[in-house]
């Protein structure tokens, strides 16, 4: 994130608010976009709405059949469909979604990736286990266009709460956190400002 010039602005907040906001960036990915959706609503339905949520799908100006996908879903989960001219940046498509955040907590998919079973009560134990933590990760598997395993990105620490100077001090050496993995606090994400899309 950005060295904010002023905090990012984010809408005021509904009495009965989700507890994760999810920003997608869209931009003509017709080839994944149905299965990272799918993966998203599996867990919806295995939650039963007991973990609250809102998808805010920025498109940022697709031409193939993207919008028409998003479209499918909406019955299926707690959508928002932003739809912009196109930026030429997930950044930007990100940071237009962060503005319509209502959340509790604010989270990512991009389109071509997944949510593994059990993702969201998984994250909730972590949130409910460090309840003062400003943002939460896990390791991430990558995958190929087939669904195989290509490699695994674990992060070099215990489970657990890391003072900020030490976790800093691993990130320089290697980036671990990867997308989908990170949830932040939306607080946090007001006072560190948008993502810098240098």
């Amino acid at each position: 994130m950005s060295e904010p010039d002023h905090p990012v602005e984010l809408p005021s907040l509904p009495e009965a608010r989700p507890w994760l906001s999810v920003i997608m960036p869209v931009y003509n990915g017709e080839r994944y976009l149905r299965a990272a959706l799918e993966s998203v609503a599996c867990e919806a339905a295995m939650t039963s709405g007991q973990l609250p949520m809102e998808i805010i799908a920025v498109d940022d100006g697709s031409t193939d059949a993207s919008p028409a996908i998003l479209e499918e879903f909406r019955d299926r989960l707690p959508l928002k469909i932003i739809r912009q001219a196109a930026s030429g940046s997930w950044v930007g498509a990100t940071n237009a979604g962060i503005r319509l955040a209502t959340g509790h907590h604010i989270g990512f998919l991009h389109q071509d990736d997944l949510w593994l079973p059990g993702r969201l009560p998984a994250l909730r134990n972590l949130v409910d286990a460090f309840p003062e933590a400003g943002w939460y990760f896990h390791a991430v598997t990558y995958i190929d266009e087939a669904g195989s395993t290509r490699g695994r990105l674990q992060a070099p620490l215990r489970r657990g709460r890391h003072e900020p100077h030490r976790l800093l001090a691993k990130l320089l050496v290697q980036n671990f956190v990867s997308i989908p993995s990170p949830i932040i606090r939306r607080d946090v994400v007001q006072r560190a400002g948008k993502l810098d899309p240098r």
